[in-house]
């Protein structure tokens, strides 16, 4: 264990050594934020390095035994006993738990087995199956960090392939097919919202978790699949000597799934709490009473208990093979990053061009969402405790494929956003500070959801709820002033200027999945060309199209008595 241990923080300096010259400023800036105010040290990533090394090279079990048992031996112990409110009276007396404790150090524990190593590798290599086109998706790119080449497979599936050295020695990658729990069954809703967690949490191909962990210690490498309302996910990242990994990863998930009975049984234990008491956490009781009020669909609620009783092994391993093979549609794979192109692709033949098509699936339909509801709706809850209550509502509204609408809603967002901070923390002498985003949907006329959410005292809702509602009305009738105009339209410009791979794999993935709603790569690629033409009288006609102040959905949540 402790060689394991080792090894795997060897592996991590190396890392972070070799991608120090691509340290990203806001990495720095934190940095210098813990060095000033919280004493953390500074100093060069070489000196580092050596020194997380001479360390390692002193590292005994020895060592690190006498390390926890001094702490322990030195430091008082503080036992906390969380359960729910049901299980109360079956919770050990104080004393018994103390006996527990103190008899720890005394103990015969018998040493756990070493599980069989996994290996040099998960898998071996596939045989490769080579693509039957390769498409370039920027037509005249102003630089090679935004030239992704798309390789299209006979199965159906396509991989875009980005390289850039915005991080060195890192791969990122994103996966996307639509569908979602949209297009489940009734019956499996609950197992799909399940399925994210519980194949996490599983372990892969004949592999446990523990195993896979192991496995993964000198790794560097993540790996999370993922299913929403309308699509089904995965995510990514490795080192770039362990991208070979990565794609084992995708192809066990996609050919093999592995559901683990335990990985069940502590998700719905994690899960139910929250079912029966929604109130027991602030922020969940805002979302689940935001969600009620907006959808009358399973799909887009939270989990309830009855749901959670019928998640099993069976139904979460039929939601994988049917949503995460090449069952139902074809999957879109981006990766951009620091690596070789022809090293890549070879691996994309092997790994993702040789799973099985089983598709009868003739389309690509992309799923709807539900429109929200009429009028006005209020919900009100009670959440968690203490003296902080929260604000929050959801406006809908539609907008068209044009990317410039995505830009427009990038500077709708910055003014809200800060708009209602300044009047609230100058007018209602509020210290807390509201947030607004503002996101597009799929297709060639996607709906638009301005979220706003303020936390704020539990004697202020009604004025901060009024605050909201008149500093938009404001907005909506005069537009922004000249001042909140270009101020965020300079910080929207800025942020447009730095690109970094996961949105690199986004846009790509927009355009190979979504292509109605995103016609071409270089409408991303045009975006900080669009930011110089908005105009003011443009966001306010955005503000008036997109936020209606007699179709909208407010939660209010108030702590628990």
């Amino acid at each position: 264990e402790v060689d394991r241990a080792i090894t795997a923080r060897r592996a991590s300096a190396q890392r972070n050594f070799d991608g120090s010259d691509s340290r990203q400023d806001v990495s720095y800036a934190d940095e210098y934020t813990r060095h000033f105010l919280e004493g953390e040290w500074y100093v060069p990533a070489a000196r580092e390095f050596e020194f997380v090394n001479a360390v390692l090279d002193r590292a005994t079990v020895e060592t690190v035994a006498f390390g926890l048992v001094d702490r322990y031996r030195s430091t008082g112990a503080h036992a906390f006993v969380a359960v729910p409110t049901a299980e109360a009276g079956d919770v050990a007396t104080a004393e018994a738990l103390v006996a527990t404790i103190e008899e720890a150090s005394v103990r015969a524990i018998e040493p756990r087995a070493d599980e069989a190593a996994i290996g040099d590798e998960l898998i071996a290599r596939p045989e490769p199956i080579e693509e039957v086109d390769t498409v370039e998706l920027a037509t005249d790119p102003f630089t090679a960090a935004l030239d992704p080449v798309v390789l299209q497979f006979a199965n159906g599936a396509q991989v875009s392939l980005n390289t850039t050295t915005i991080v060195e020695n890192e791969v990122f990658m994103s996966a996307r097919s639509p569908g979602g729990l949209t297009f489940l069954p009734d019956v499996l809703v609950p197992d799909g919202q399940a399925l994210g967690t519980v194949l996490r949490d599983s372990g892969a191909g004949e592999f446990d978790r523990v195993a896979l962990a192991a496995f993964l210690d000198d790794k560097s490498v993540s790996f999370a699949p993922e299913m929403s309302p309308l699509e089904n996910e995965m995510t990514g990242r490795a080192a770039t000597a362990d991208i070979e990994v990565l794609f084992a990863l995708i192809h066990l998930l996609m050919t093999d799934p592995r559901v683990d009975q335990t990985a069940v049984e502590r998700y719905v234990d994690d899960q139910l709490p929250f079912a029966l008491d929604p109130t027991i956490n602030a922020r969940f009781a805002e979302f689940d009473a935001l969600t009620r009020a907006r959808y009358d669909d399973a799909r887009y609620l939270l989990p309830t208990p009855e749901s959670l009783g019928r998640v099993d092994v069976d139904g979460i391993e039929e939601v994988a093979r049917g949503s995460f093979g090449l069952e139902q549609r074809p999957w879109a794979f981006a990766f951009s990053g620091d690596f070789d192109v022809a090293e890549v692709t070879a691996l994309a033949r092997s790994y993702i061009g040789s799973i099985p098509d089983r598709s009868t699936s003739t389309g690509t339909r992309q799923p709807v969402e539900p429109p929200p509801p009429d009028g006005v709706v209020v919900a009100e809850a009670e959440g968690g405790q203490g003296d902080t209550a929260n604000v929050s509502f959801l406006f809908t509204g539609q907008a068209t494929g044009d990317r410039r609408d995505d830009v427009v809603a990038s500077v709708v967002r910055e003014i809200v956003g800060n708009r209602l901070t300044d009047f609230i923390r100058e007018e209602l002498g509020d210290s807390y500070s509201p947030t607004a985003r503002l996101d597009l949907g799929a297709g060639a006329f996607p709906q638009t959801e301005l979220y706003i959410t303020v936390s704020t005292g539990p004697e202020l809702v009604d004025d901060v709820s009024a605050a909201v509602l008149g500093q938009l009305d404001a907005l909506r009738a005069d537009g922004p002033s000249e001042r909140e105009f270009t101020n965020a339209v300079n910080t929207i410009a800025e942020r447009l200027n730095f690109i970094d791979n996961v949105q690199i794999n986004d846009e790509a993935l927009a355009v190979l999945v979504d292509p109605d709603g995103n016609a071409s790569f270089d409408e991303f690629v045009e975006q900080p060309r669009i930011i110089g033409t908005v105009t003011q009288d443009e966001v306010r006609s955005a503000l008036n199209e997109w936020v209606d102040l007699d179709r909208y959905i407010e939660v209010r949540v108030r702590p628990r008595p």
